[in-house]
């Protein structure tokens, strides 16, 4: 209430996305009376009418776009048949899902006056004037959409899925296991006696990967082409009762695109920090176009079970280490050890004096510039000579030496030869050495 005129004021609120506003909304409305919602499938434009929507959602999370396959429209001829005259003729279907466009279907044997319907799917007959002649008239043209009531994929619900199930097999399809099917279904203005709910049309998308889906996936983004449209195989007229006309439209851009949680991940080998993964899709789905399959990631130069085996390796390899030396350090103490034993008991087992048989006699032959001692006139006879070798007297006959001419070379060395006689071996006095340059006589 406005308290400076009195008058009641109402306030006008903004209808919710995707909701179409009722012709008499200007009347006294809440929001759910003035604001009608489009059906799964569609989007409002302008809050006045509801579209097909190129890119839905749907209401279990599946995403699709079809829009490179709603932009176009598609034309699909039907078997060939045959009057009771042998006149040619056949069904030829128009289609069109692009909001805004409409099909033509005409009629050209109405008395020479041509004219035709619009629709978003329609129908003609095309008729031959002969099997030879290649003339063709048109006639017969029949609206079979007029309005998208809404499109929902297979397992919308249970109920929704066994009659779709059971549609495809009548038709001549194969069942929908997977419940990716996307159906749009359509409906005409008008109505007939035996159609009184007015003629219906489904067209279904059903994703081509079901047959490669490998292949499908990796020429994905690089395909155009905008699959097959089909007729039901047990019904070549389009219609299996007559008011419901069926078609199928099979193609890699029908399939549902794939969610992140749809992707498995393989890893390749860690090579100088860096790996590819590379990314495959588990299910039936469509990659987003411009989606990279392989990445490069981060990864350690080493993995766990690697640093694992590093560290027992270096461990096994310094304990090795460590072993071998103790052992090399006490073989050096055993072996210096051993080393002063042997040393020690040959100090112990050497003789000081040189033993002699009975018969034998104690000689010594040395060099020198000394003079040398006479030890006795009568146990030894000592002859200098300094170019040979001198006779030795002696109790025992002695064999006399020859006598060598020697070269004189620098000083002039004389040879000794002391011979002891027996009697006098044990004379230690005889065998002290004499002062420097001393000469007994």
């Amino acid at each position: 209430m406005n308290t400076t005129t009195h008058q009641e004021v109402i306030n006008c609120t903004a209808c919710p996305t995707n909701t179409v506003v009722v012709s008499d909304a200007h009347a006294a409305r809440s929001v759910p009376e003035a604001c009608i919602p489009c059906e799964p499938g569609t989007k409002a434009v302008n809050h006045s009418i509801c579209v097909i929507d190129t890119m839905p959602t749907t209401t279990n999370g599946m995403l699709y776009n079809l829009t490179s396959l709603l932009s176009r429209n598609r034309t699909i001829q039907g078997t060939k048949l045959f009057t009771s005259s042998g006149l040619p003729y056949r069904y030829e279907y128009h289609l069109t899902l692009k909001y805004g466009d409409h099909v033509h279907c005409l009629n050209t044997l109405s008395n020479g006056v041509s004219y035709g319907i619009e629709s978003l799917i329609c129908r003609h007959t095309t008729i031959w004037e002969s099997t030879t002649s290649g003339t063709e008239f048109y006639t017969q043209p029949l609206s079979l959409a007029d309005r998208l009531i809404k499109a929902i994929p297979s397992n919308y619900s249970k109920e929704f899925w066994s009659e779709v199930n059971t549609n495809l097999t009548r038709a001549g399809w194969t069942r929908d296991d997977i419940g990716t099917d996307l159906h749009y279904i359509f409906n005409t203005y008008s109505s007939t006696i035996n159609c009184p709910h007015g003629r219906w049309s489904v067209v279904t998308f059903r994703c081509g990967l079901a047959q490669d889906m490998w292949l499908a996936n990796f020429l994905v983004n690089e395909s155009r082409d905008m699959g097959t449209l089909e007729l039901p195989p047990a019904c070549p007229a389009g219609t299996c009762d007559g008011c419901v006309y069926h078609f199928l439209w099979t193609s890699i851009l029908a399939c549902p695109i794939c969610s992140p949680a749809q992707f498995q991940r393989f890893y390749g080998e860690c090579k100088y920090g860096t790996r590819y993964v590379y990314l495959t899709a588990s299910e039936v789905c469509r990659i987003p176009q411009g989606m990279q399959m392989r990445e490069i990631q981060q990864c350690p130069l080493l993995t766990t079970g690697q640093y694992v085996a590093l560290f027992l390796a270096l461990s096994t390899f310094l304990i090795l280490g460590f072993i071998i030396f103790i052992c090399h350090r006490r073989n050096k103490k055993l072996e210096y050890k051993y080393m002063k034993l042997i040393q020690s008991q040959e100090g112990r087992g050497q003789p000081t004096s040189c033993a002699l048989d009975e018969h034998e006699e104690d000689s010594v032959d040395s060099f020198g510039r000394r003079s040398i001692r006479q030890i006795s006139n009568t146990n030894a006879h000592i002859q200098l000579e300094p170019t040979s070798v001198a006779p030795v007297k002696a109790t025992n006959p002695v064999i006399p030496m020859p006598k060598l001419q020697l070269p004189i070379l620098g000083p002039i060395l004389f040879k000794k030869r002391i011979i002891y006689s027996h009697r006098q071996k044990n004379d230690d006095q005889d065998r002290q050495p004499l002062p420097e340059n001393e000469v007994l006589g």
